[in-house]
């Protein structure tokens, strides 16, 4: 059974989603088959068909799924089809794709049209020839918060895994990240891109790393999705080992005790304090899935009293208090980004989406902002200028 909301969000919530993207999924896009087509499908049915007999109204038929999303598109859904406020736009360097699947193009897009809504990451292949370099001039480009890395590579035209604890692969990455100033690796845990071996998208190579730059932060992307518990020590030992719960949140909205399982694992491991080292993140709507109804069942998600788990570390039973999930949905990326967070409610007070959105009389409905036809019911028109 689907979570369901019982109760609004409240309206003074500041919602920071930690990842969007605009991919490209359209089959001019994909580079190396099969790799490429098996993503594609595989990121459908675990995002779309993970969804159906939940909410109806939030499935898109797999034609309009598999294009070329557009980053106005992102922007709409994030912004006048849900709660979010702000976002990181995330490019990728999958390069079985042709533009990397999400392409720094657009990441300059969204930062230069909305500057007010987004930060950006950059994102490069290690194992590119030409990867520091590339690292440099995305630097200089977008001027990112943080660098997302893949641990794995397409770049010599197979699939080939990489480890964060690799001294000649990793470290010049992190080394590179000190000198241009920037403090967060973003790096993918947990799902594999497609079908590929695991063993790159398991979460023990970051332990070394997490050691050796304790002034840089390891954000684990997919926390928790796979590999919950040990995820939980290493943010238990690592204070510089963050969680983002991009795609994880879905669950939430579909297979709430799994996700209260994921909570029960952190908490018995890292007690209370590992709450302000979890960060809210959907993928960022376009090409993934809709971050609405997540958000709204992560609101009123309450870990059942039978799941907690006794006799374990800090394993006396706690509920997740509403201040718990301010600093997960917001105001934990407030302090890691060093976002003026009334400066960021006054730029966006009165701007475009703000505006569209009093217009509107509420939030848009689901996709009918987009070129995305829902499966269950007629298109929507549309959002105007």
């Amino acid at each position: 059974m689907s979570a369901t909301a019982s109760s609004p969000l409240p309206g003074d919530l500041f919602v920071y989603d930690g990842m969007s993207h605009a991919l490209n999924f359209d089959a001019s896009n994909q580079k190396i088959q099969p790799h490429a087509r098996r993503m594609v499908e595989m990121m459908y049915a675990m995002t779309q068909d993970s969804m159906a007999g939940h909410l109806s109204d939030f499935l898109i038929s797999y034609d309009s799924y598999c294009r070329n999303w557009g980053v106005d598109e992102t922007a709409n859904i994030l912004f006048l089809e849900s709660d979010i406020q702000m976002s990181t736009f995330v490019p990728l360097a999958i390069h079985s794709f042709h533009d990397g699947i999400c392409s720094i193009e657009k990441a300059v897009e969204a930062k230069r049209r909305w500057p007010q809504r987004f930060h950006v990451t950059a994102a490069v292949d290690p194992l590119s020839p030409d990867a520091l370099e590339e690292f440099e001039h995305q630097v200089e480009l977008l001027h990112p918060v943080a660098l997302k890395l893949y641990p794995s590579s397409y770049a010599h035209g197979h699939h080939e895994g990489w480890r964060m604890d690799d001294p000649r692969i990793a470290f010049p990455l992190f080394d590179k990240a000190r000198q241009l100033g920037i403090k967060i690796i973003s790096i993918h845990k947990a799902i594999p891109a497609g079908a590929v071996t695991m063993e790159p998208y398991k979460v023990g190579d970051i332990d070394d790393a997490a050691d050796a730059y304790p002034d840089l932060t390891f954000e684990i992307i997919h926390g928790g999705f796979a590999f919950s518990e040990e995820t939980a020590w290493q943010v238990a030992r690592y204070p510089n080992v963050r969680i983002n719960l991009d795609v994880t949140s879905l669950l939430a909205w579909t297979h709430p005790r799994r996700f209260a399982q994921i909570f029960v694992d952190m908490l018995s491991v890292g007690g209370q304090k590992i709450i302000d080292r979890i960060h809210w993140a959907s993928g960022g709507g376009a090409a993934s899935y809709h971050p609405q109804p997540a958000l709204e069942a992560f609101w009123n998600f309450q870990i059942p009293e039978d799941m907690f788990i006794q006799g374990a570390f800090n394993s006396e039973p706690y509920q997740l208090t509403e201040e718990d999930k301010r600093k997960i949905l917001g105001l934990n990326a407030v302090e890691l980004l060093g976002i003026d967070i009334e400066k960021a409610r006054r730029e966006i007070a009165d701007d475009e989406f703000a505006r569209k959105v009093a217009r509107n009389g509420g939030k848009f409905a689901p996709f009918s902002t987009t070129k995305a036809e829902l499966i269950n019911h007629p298109k929507k028109a549309g959002v105007s200028n």
